[in-house]
């Protein structure tokens, strides 16, 4: 039996170092087309029918470059306000943008961008929320909500925001996926995270932390089972995360401990 080798605290403890390990992707980063396998497989899950992107139908002179030009500058100006400490006046300037022009993706990102960055988290998910109210689509916004929500610990949110998605990029980002599988992983519901994960690795398997992510997510669903085959499962991914990144810390840790079970 797994869980019986070492002693009750000094597992928990352990435990809770490789779930508290499970990162979102932030770093994440991947446009790659899908092959017809993986595409395939996206569409008998039902995700990539469920992928509805809202297009705009209809173009008038406010979606004139010269009518935007000076939003995205004004957006600009209150990040560089922000970032001169004048943090305040940056806010103000960029609730007034998207009060005037509620459609600028780059107001709201750069909104909770200073809130998260203040330390309210609270309302830089306010503020995305109200982002995708208008712009439901839009990848930049949602990816950073999902990252956010699982800051907050708001992991059912994460599950939930994802089924009601209409995101294009999840039939080829990997990012989305991580984020979800993180969530899952965090709720201990490792099996959907192992599922999802593994998704994210169809769409791209060169990606570290996604690999000792996956590698977690065995190491402690081979545990939770006491099923040393589930758990041998950690080791290939925790030395695929080494052979991408040989200075990534996290997998030595992982694969460490995975020995001494």
């Amino acid at each position: 039996n797994l869980a019986e080798r070492k002693k009750i605290p000094e597992l928990k403890s352990q435990l809770k170092k490789i779930k508290d390990s499970l990162t979102p992707s932030e770093k994440i980063d991947a446009a790659q087309k899908v092959d017809r396998k993986t595409r395939e497989r996206l569409a008998s899950l039902g995700y990539i029918s469920n992928v509805q992107v809202i297009k705009k139908k209809h173009f008038g002179i406010h979606d004139d470059v010269k009518i935007l030009l000076p939003y995205i500058n004004k957006t600009e100006e209150a990040w560089e306000l922000y970032k001169g400490g004048k943090g305040d006046e940056g806010i103000k300037l960029l609730r007034k943008i998207i009060e005037e022009r509620n459609n600028m993706d780059l107001a709201y990102k750069s909104l909770a961008l200073i809130y998260d960055a203040k330390g309210n988290t609270k309302e830089a998910i306010a503020i995305l929320e109200q982002g995708l109210g208008v712009l439901p689509s839009n990848y930049g916004i949602f990816i950073f909500y999902m990252e956010l929500l699982i800051s907050a610990k708001k992991y059912d949110k994460v599950i939930t925001s994802f089924e009601k998605m209409s995101i294009r990029e999840a039939g080829y980002d990997p990012a989305i996926w991580n984020n979800l599988g993180v969530a899952y992983g965090k709720k201990g519901d490792f099996e959907e995270a192992i599922k999802t994960f593994e998704m994210a690795l169809s769409l791209d398997d060169e990606l570290p932390g996604l690999n000792n992510n996956l590698a977690d997510t065995y190491y402690l669903h081979g545990l939770q089972l006491h099923d040393s085959f589930v758990f041998s499962q950690c080791f290939k991914y925790y030395k695929k995360a080494i052979e991408l990144d040989s200075q990534y810390a996290a997998p030595y840790l992982g694969l460490g401990l995975a020995y001494r079970k």
